[in-house]
């Protein structure tokens, strides 16, 4: 029976099908041979080619079967077997198989990006070499200047801590000593301890500090300025007399100089009537014989005033002893362990002991030119008499055995500007180095102009002073003495106060010259004072009876 024959009686007798369907049901399947069966692969997806990449192979299919054939012998076709579709074949992907074309188009990529890099010349890797060894400078330079900056701020802090800590130890010292000589003349019963109420409240109320806490001795005068001598009458024939005016240097503004009863020789306020003045003495140079009296001592005696007259100094070879540059006292002259020095202008340096019965000088002939023209002053530090070189470059010391000297180094000096450099160098300069009470030492420059508009056309007046702590060899420009004030005046010897305990300004400076007087504030060198002639251009320092 033919296929078309038999399809239209199956479909006319329907015994016929089911015949043949368990036929086929019960048949063996149909061997192929290993030849023709087709080994599944998957593949790696490979990327897509780029425009203009030839050497890539067109892009594949995902998980497409490469060297599959069908079963009609098509290279292209994909063939399920036994009733399988293509993507429920589960065949693992080949690890060592790729596709040809696909690697030479790897390696044709890699070597075109090796090829494109530009190879650089000597020139430029010479240039990158020296640009390299600038950076490598530049971040040496900032970490050295960061090294720096940090280790100056360190060096800050540790100045600013010693400074505190020596400023705490100058008080402490300032105050004990106070304490000491307060708590020795209180059990003497010489005098009694009047407070000030201006000082602040302290807690520390150990012993010292009972006989301080701001106090200072009722019995202490205040520091006055030698103002004049107003003509009144004649005491005899042969000496001319007046009334001292004096002024506390306190004193404001709208007061009036203070007329006391208290009469001296008019012969005293000329311009060579004294020689210089000590521990509130004047001292006076009559016929070549050293006079010391405390005639313009307001607290003196107006009745019988004191005079100590001394033997004639006598002249070293090559020295004169009728110009006196000032002299100086160690105390009082009436103490008998007091020396007297008296600086002649020269080589000639002669020192006395004024209570003595039979006292002698003893003459020292000094060889440095540099101390002709210096002023003496007494060093209650090295209890002896100091000098300054010209130009305050270095210190002489003498007593009546010894003597030493000393240079100074200056560490810090003040810059300024060449207009004010200019005017300093027309100006005269004078060096005066005075103590506090407190142990430092200063050394004060004093500068001096001619001015010539005014009544007093062509005398001398203040300029500018500049001012120098002494510590051991160095000298410090310093513009705050802190609480300390500084008295000075052309002929007499300068001395140091603690401004509280008067009532002073504190970090100034007073002084009195030829013509002019006036208060300097050290911080910024301004000036308020007076002009005028001064006969006898002296402070009168404390007191205590």
């Amino acid at each position: 029976m033919s296929g078309e024959n038999w399809t239209h009686v199956a479909m006319s007798d329907d015994s016929l099908v089911a015949d043949a369907l368990l036929q086929l049901r019960h048949s063996e399947p149909m061997k192929t041979s290993n030849a023709s069966l087709v080994k599944l692969k998957w593949s790696v997806r490979q990327r897509r080619s780029r425009k203009g990449d030839q050497t890539r192979a067109s892009p594949t299919t995902p998980l497409s079967l490469s060297d599959a054939m069908s079963l009609s012998g098509g290279g292209g076709g994909i063939t399920t077997v036994e009733g399988l579709e293509e993507s429920s074949a589960t065949v693992k992907p080949s690890k060592t198989f790729r596709s040809k074309v696909s690697q030479t188009g790897a390696l044709t990529t890699t070597t075109l990006f090796k090829r494109s890099r530009k190879k650089k010349t000597l020139a430029e890797l010479k240039d990158e070499e020296v640009m390299l060894l600038k950076e490598s400078k530049g971040l040496k330079n900032v970490q050295a200047s960061f090294w720096l900056s940090s280790e100056l701020a360190r060096m800050r802090d540790l100045v600013e801590e010693q400074r505190t800590r020596n400023n705490a130890l100058k008080k402490m010292k300032a105050e004990s000593q106070s304490a000491l000589s307060c708590k020795r003349s209180f059990q003497q019963g010489s005098s009694f301890l009047l407070p000030d109420l201006n000082m602040p409240l302290d807690t520390d109320m150990s012993p010292e500090r009972r006989y301080l806490c701001g106090a200072r001795f009722m019995s202490e005068t205040p520091i006055y300025r030698i103002v004049r001598a107003d003509h009144c009458r004649y005491s005899s024939r042969d000496e001319s007399v007046g009334r001292l005016v004096v002024r506390n240097v306190k004193a404001s503004d709208s007061e009036d100089d203070e007329v006391l009863e208290k009469m001296v020789p008019t012969d005293l306020m000329t311009p060579t009537g004294t020689i210089g003045a000590s521990q509130g003495w004047v001292a006076t140079l009559k016929d070549n014989v050293v006079w010391l009296q405390d005639d313009l001592n307001p607290f003196g005696s107006d009745s019988s005033p004191k005079r100590i007259s001394l033997p004639r100094p006598e002249t070293l070879p090559d020295c004169q002893t009728q110009m006196v540059t000032n002299v100086a006292l160690s105390s009082s002259p009436e103490d008998e362990d007091c020396i007297l020095a008296v600086k002649f202008v020269g080589a000639q340096l002669s020192l006395c002991r004024p209570a003595e019965n039979n006292n002698q000088w003893v003459n020292i002939r000094i060889e440095d030119p540099g101390f002709f023209s210096s002023r003496v002053m007494y060093s209650n530090n090295e209890k002896m008499f100091s000098m300054l070189g010209r130009g305050g470059t270095h210190t002489g010391s003498w007593d009546l055995e010894n003597h030493r000297s000393r240079s100074f180094d200056y560490r810090t000096y003040k810059e300024y500007l060449p207009s004010e450099m200019a005017d300093m160098s027309r100006c005269s300069r004078s060096e005066h180095l005075v103590e506090a009470p407190t142990g430092e030492t200063f050394m004060v420059k004093w500068y001096t102009d001619i001015f010539w508009n005014g009544p007093d056309d062509g005398v001398r007046r203040w300029k500018r002073f500049m001012v120098f702590e002494v510590a051991g060899g160095d000298a410090h420009a310093t513009n705050d003495i802190e609480e300390l004030c500084i008295f000075l005046s052309t002929k007499g010897e300068p001395f140091c106060v603690e401004a509280s305990l008067y009532g002073l300004t504190p970090n100034c400076i007073y002084y009195v010259g030829d013509f002019d007087y006036g208060k300097v504030n050290i911080g910024n060198n301004e000036r308020v004072g007076g002009y005028g002639f001064s006969p006898a251009p002296y402070f009168i320092p404390p007191q205590s009876s």
